[in-house]
């Protein structure tokens, strides 16, 4: 599938200078840029990252689970409704 850009003057000669320095044609480097930048943005999407005292906190509850009270009823009931 084509794609086509356009692409300013000046980001064009940057990304040309970045084609030489790499070795890589513009079509490559694109191509290989937009990629990772892709992956970096989907697994920062989803991935959480806590620290060692949220961590801790986390693992308790899940050791030590707290009964439902009724806001929590009402949610699953609405979440299985959903489903």
């Amino acid at each position: 599938m084509p794609l086509t850009l356009d692409i300013p003057p000046h980001e064009r000669q940057v990304i040309t200078q970045a084609c030489h320095l790499s070795g890589m044609s513009i079509d490559e480097f694109i191509r290989q840029q937009a990629y990772q930048n892709a992956l970096t943005m989907i697994n920062n999407n989803n991935t959480w990252q806590v620290n060692a005292q949220d961590m801790q906190a986390i693992m308790t509850e899940l050791a030590n689970p707290s009964k439902p009270n009724e806001t929590m009823k009402a949610l699953l009931k609405e979440g299985a409704e959903l489903c």
